[in-house]
């Protein structure tokens, strides 16, 4: 009984924990994605209203750098303006991203989600993964005006370290909590189950004589079971003291009828019925 509950306790578990750290590994992976992505998402809209300007003029550099790592070479953190339908229109990019170019999404095929904005993942100038937005606008947000494509990238490898560093932690809290539930479980089938040991010694010592019924206090859920083998103990009790009664009765009425045969199987009937009780033996050839 106590390996069952022990072992469907520890099973399940075993089987819940992992369950939940997958749970919550992705919620947390898709909670990051999404605050990632937000971030770009505003980085790219707040670049795209400072560049386009009136419609008059080229698109120009933003003259606010909305992320200090933009001026640092490789750093991860890009953002590139190109002209889609003016090919003399010089192409625009962060210092950080040098004479490299960033791959555009819309080229590569990926459909605009509901806000129009494009989204890959993509090997960046030092081959580290970057995650792309891409933005198409007008110059003055004119229908009318040229295209250009404005796109801002982040380090993927950021968000993957982060979310790395918490599938790490939650395995070992999972694992600890996995063990110690383990242990609880144990513990508790131990405890629990010691009520049925006092009623084996209970048992053992009725057997042995050395008492007459099953005695101390019990848990109210076992108190019952000891109500009905001490009823069953004293039936039995009462069934050999019957058995006793009957067994002497027997005895006695029996006595006189012993005595009886005694005293003729010791010569002092008469003759005649001694003879009577002569053994007969066949005769001899």
């Amino acid at each position: 009984l106590a390996f069952r509950l022990f072992t469907t306790a520890a099973a399940w578990t075993l089987l819940v924990l992992p369950i939940a750290g997958v749970i919550l590994y992705g919620l947390y992976r898709d909670d990051v994605q999404a605050s990632f992505d937000g971030q770009l998402q505003k980085l790219v809209n707040a670049i795209t209203v400072d560049s386009m300007g009136t419609g008059d003029t080229p698109a120009t550099a933003p003259a606010n750098l909305y992320e200090p790592l933009f001026e640092v070479t490789h750093s991860g953190w890009y953002w590139q303006i190109t002209p889609l339908d003016e090919p003399n229109v010089p192409r625009l990019v962060s210092p950080s991203l040098a004479t490299a170019t960033l791959p555009s999404p819309e080229k590569n095929g990926i459909a605009p989600d509901i806000s129009g904005a494009r989204w890959m993942t993509a090997p960046g100038p030092k081959d580290q993964p970057l995650r792309l937005v891409e933005v198409i606008d007008t110059l003055g947000h004119e229908p009318d005006k040229p295209r250009y494509s404005i796109i801002v990238a982040g380090p993927q490898d950021w968000l993957d370290h982060l979310v790395a560093n918490f599938r790490y932690r939650l395995t070992t809290a999972l694992a600890l909590a996995g063990l110690g539930l383990v242990a609880v479980t144990l513990f508790q089938v131990r405890f629990g189950l010691l009520p049925l040991r006092q009623i084996e010694r209970g048992l053992a010592g009725i057997r042995s004589g050395s008492a007459t019924a099953l005695e101390g206090e019990l848990p109210a859920e076992i108190e019952p079971l000891q109500t009905e083998l001490n009823a069953l103990i004293r039936s039995n009790q009462d069934i050999v003291d019957r058995a006793r009664t009957q067994v002497g009765n027997l005895a006695h009425a029996l006595t006189p009828p012993l005595a009886v045969l005694t005293n003729q199987a010791r010569g002092d009937a008469p003759a005649t019925l001694r003879c009577s009780f002569a053994l007969r033996l066949p005769p001899t050839p």
